[in-house]
């Protein structure tokens, strides 16, 4: 793009600043944006190739957000305040997004979605996530929200994702206080504890993962392979053989 074209072209430079202010500011054109995205799965790659990989693509932004200040009578001034931060820092120009993206799956509901694992795994695999980072991103969603499965869900798959197993716990302990029924939840917790090497605490807990898990049968199998396996470590033999038939019984039947 002629950036200098562009801005000796009042009336499109202005229409395109404002539409840029709309789409990287306003959290309905946020929304708008995410929601795309959301319905064209393969599109997320490239967004993040595009936007957080490499500079190029922001910088250009930048360059046609300073042209504001050419034409200052166009915007109110809280358009001017943030397109002025936002044209000479990136994370000014990015963070309605994080906070609107944040909102987006945080208010969701439902704690077996596949939604929970990919959000988790985005987030969880950034190694310089710490737990406050963790937790102030889950303070993105409004007040109602922060006592729902969906939302406990994710902060303790993002804390687990990120290799903070001990902090996962207690998250994934809320989970199943809200719902006995959040088999995935339950699943995700035992794992916390054997990462820990808490095999102990382990088991009861996939043990309760069986009990919630239905008509999902190569699931089942797999819990009660992994209690054997943990009976196995404690030294409890007879308990891992009971566990190994269960998980036998599950795959004959």
């Amino acid at each position: 793009m002629d950036i200098d074209a562009l801005s000796n072209d009042e009336e499109n430079a202005i229409k395109l600043i404002k539409n840029l202010y709309w789409l990287f500011h306003e959290e309905v054109g946020n929304r708008a944006y995410l929601q795309f995205l959301y319905n064209n799965d393969d599109l997320w790659v490239d967004v993040w190739a595009a936007w957080v990989q490499f500079n190029a693509y922001s910088l250009v932004v930048r360059d046609i957000l300073k042209i504001a200040g050419k034409y200052k009578e166009a915007f109110d001034p809280e358009e001017l305040a943030w397109i002025s931060q936002a044209a000479s820092s990136a994370k000014t120009l990015f963070q309605p997004w994080k906070n609107s993206r944040a909102k987006f799956w945080l208010e969701r509901r439902g704690h077996e979605s596949s939604e929970i694992k990919e959000f988790s795994y985005r987030w969880g695999n950034m190694g310089s996530l710490t737990p406050e980072k963790i937790r102030s991103l889950a303070s993105y969603a409004p007040e109602p929200v922060r006592d729902t499965v969906y939302w406990h869900s994710i902060m303790a798959w993002t804390l687990a994702i990120a290799k903070r197993s001990a902090d996962a716990i207690p998250v994934f302990r809320k989970v199943v206080e809200i719902s006995s029924s959040a088999w995935l939840a339950y699943e995700r917790l035992a794992r916390a504890y054997t990462d820990l090497k808490m095999y102990k605490e382990a088991i009861p807990v996939r043990e309760e993962a069986c009990r919630a898990v239905t008509d999902i049968w190569a699931i089942s199998e797999q819990l009660y392979a992994d209690i054997a396996q943990w009976k196995w470590r404690l030294g409890d033999n007879v308990g891992a053989s009971e566990a190994a038939k269960g998980c036998l019984l599950e795959f004959i039947l």
